[in-house]
């Protein structure tokens, strides 16, 4: 009696589909924030989701977080 398990069978790399794909890579919309009386409003954008190439490199766990020992960051 063998055990399938075809979600483990996957040996390739696989894309998702192209509207996943250009939702999951489209630029976040910017939060704004007022001052308190108002005068003046601030556009915060965040940067985009890291690349292959980010997640890859090597970190450091230190403390909870995550350092890139050749950027320092």
């Amino acid at each position: 009696m063998g055990l399938n398990f075809p979600a483990f069978s996957q040996t390739t790399y696989q894309t998702p589909p192209q509207a996943i794909a250009d939702l999951v890579n489209a630029p976040s919309t910017p939060s704004v924030s007022f001052s308190k009386n108002g005068d003046w409003m601030m556009l915060l954008e965040r940067a985009d989701n890291p690349s292959i190439e980010e997640l890859a490199q090597p970190e450091l766990r230190i403390a909870g977080m995550r350092i890139n020992p050749a950027t320092s960051g």
